[in-house]
């Protein structure tokens, strides 16, 4: 085991070292992120379409959001979608929602660094709806943020800071509701804020990773 299994960007020497040996918080900084429903771009046809790539990397490896909206009296589906994560890992993920008047978004789960291909299926078209599907990022309900480390146990999130129209306010580690950030399995943290993540919100997150290379496991 090495330091590139904590840290992929880096190795030293063939050396076993882990974060622990480097006894420092590690910062990631989350500035301006991008928001759009049709971040990624577009699905069509919208009854069972394939994905026509706007921007297939992330501005952060984060969750995605479905859109499928329309005039019809009931309109929902599934899409699933295969990228890459953060470290580099080949992923899938299925989403979607019921039928719903005019449509709706649903977000994701998994942190996608790069979106690669993504199909859809719609439910509920009602004869003659007109619709649209679309692949964008999640900025609001359960927004989730990539870390480039492996954090996975809640003493690994040391503390967070939003910054809020130029105004930093400290975020509430590892709690539940609005103004508080929680780290999760996959190396990310859900941040949860009044009004959902806008253009010109900034995060700054403090870490440290209890991953243990020699042991391949987190020191709980």
């Amino acid at each position: 085991m090495s330091l590139a299994n904590t840290y992929p960007p880096f190795t030293f020497n063939d050396e076993k070292v882990y974060p622990g040996e480097i006894d420092q918080d590690e910062q990631y900084i989350i500035l301006n992120p991008s928001i759009g429903t049709a971040y990624y771009g577009t699905i069509s046809p919208v009854g069972a379409g394939t994905f026509t790539v706007v921007q297939a990397n992330s501005d952060y490896p984060r969750n995605v959001s479905l859109s499928i909206l329309g005039v019809a009296g009931g309109m929902g589906g599934t899409a699933t979608v295969s990228g890459k994560d953060q470290f580099g890992n080949t992923i899938s993920e299925t989403l979607g929602f019921g039928s719903a008047a005019g449509g709706g978004t649903v977000n994701g789960t998994k942190v996608f660094a790069k979106v690669g291909t993504a199909t859809v299926t719609t439910v509920g078209l009602g004869g003659t709806a007109v619709g649209s599907a679309y692949l964008g990022v999640a900025t609001a309900g359960t927004p989730r943020f990539g870390l480039p480390a492996r954090v996975r146990v809640v003493g690994d999130l040391k503390s967070a800071t939003w910054i809020d129209a130029d105004v930093a306010k400290m975020l509430n580690v590892n709690a539940a509701g609005t103004s508080a950030v929680a780290v999760v399995l996959d190396s990310s943290v859900k941040i949860d804020v009044a009004g959902g993540i806008v253009s010109a919100d900034s995060f700054v997150i403090n870490y440290r990773s209890s991953f243990t290379a020699e042991a391949n496991q987190f020191i709980t």
